[in-house]
C-alpha cells in the first residue's frame, strides 16, 4: 500500500491561531478554555467555553471577503492556508484535477443563521442576505479552499459531527491511495459558540450546568464536551 505524508500544517484553535503558537500552549498546559467573551452569557447557565481568540482574519483576506464567510468557513480557511504554505507546495507544478479538499464539519453557519433568525420578526424576507446560503452551507468551506488553490480534484465536507475532522483526514489518505488523487488539503473547522450553538447544546444536554467545582474561589460551570469555534 503507497504511503502518504503529511507535508504541511496549519491551526486555528482556542490554543493559538498558528503552529508556533498552538505547540507552545500545549506543551506548556494552557487551557484553551475560560469565561465566554463572544457574547453576554450571564444568563445561561453555561458560562465557559474554547473560543478562538486573537485571530486577525484579515491575515488571510480582505475584509470584504470575509463578510462573506461565517466564522467556521474563516477558521478554515486561514487553517488551509497555513498549510499549504507550510507545505510548500505550489499550483503550478500539480495536476489540479488530482489535486482536492475533503473537510469536516458539524454544524456550519450558526452565526449568520442566528443573526437572521433575529432579524426574521422585524424585517422578514429581507433579514436574509444575498450570500446566506453559501455562508450557512457546511461544503462551502471546502469550495473557498478549492477555489484559492486551483484544485479541480475530489472536493466535499464530512459532516459526522465531532468526528468529522478525522474522517476528512482518513478519507484523503483512502482517495491518494487507491489512486484517485496525488494531493488533498485535509482538516476539520467549526463555529459554534455563540447563542444558538451554546444554548441549543445545553438544552439537549451536552452543555450541563449544574456540574460545578471550585477554581481559584470560584464556582465555574462545566462543560462535559470540548467545543471549539
Amino acid at each position: 500500500m503507497e504511503k502518504v505524508l503529511i507535508t504541511g500544517m496549519g491551526v486555528v484553535s482556542p490554543l493559538g491561531c498558528s503552529l508556533d503558537s498552538f505547540w507552545d500552549a500545549l506543551i506548556s498546559g494552557t487551557s484553551g478554555v475560560d469565561r465566554i467573551r463572544g457574547f453576554d452569557a450571564s444568563e445561561y447557565p453555561v458560562k465557559i467555553a474554547a473560543e478562538v481568540k486573537d485571530f486577525d482574519v484579515e491575515t488571510y483576506m480582505t475584509a470584504r471577503e470575509a463578510k462573506k464567510m461565517d466564522p467556521f468557513s474563516q477558521y478554515g480557511f486561514a487553517a488551509a492556508c497555513q498549510a499549504w504554505e507550510d507545505s510548500g507546495l505550489s499550483s503550478a507544478t500539480l495536476d489540479p484535477e488530482r489535486a482536492g479538499v475533503v473537510m469536516g464539519c458539524g454544524t456550519g453557519g450558526l452565526h449568520v443563521a442566528q443573526k437572521a433568525g433575529m432579524a426574521l420578526p422585524e424585517k422578514g424576507h429581507k433579514a436574509f442576505n444575498p450570500f446566506m446560503v453559501s455562508q450557512l452551507i457546511l461544503n462551502i468551506i471546502s469550495g473557498h479552499i478549492a477555489i484559492k488553490y486551483g484544485l479541480n480534484g475530489p472536493n466535499y465536507v464530512v459532516t459526522t459531527a465531532c468526528a468529522g475532522g478525522n474522517h476528512a483526514i482518513a478519507d484523503g489518505i483512502d482517495l491518494i491511495q487507491r489512486g484517485d488523487a496525488d494531493v488533498m488539503l485535509v482538516g476539520g473547522c467549526e463555529g459554534s459558540i455563540n447563542e444558538m450553538g451554546i444554548g441549543s447544546f445545553r438544552r439537549c444536554g451536552r452543555c450541563v450546568g449544574s456540574i460545578r467545582t471550585s477554581h481559584g474561589g470560584r464556582r465555574v460551570h462545566l462543560m462535559r464536551i470540548a467545543v471549539a469555534s
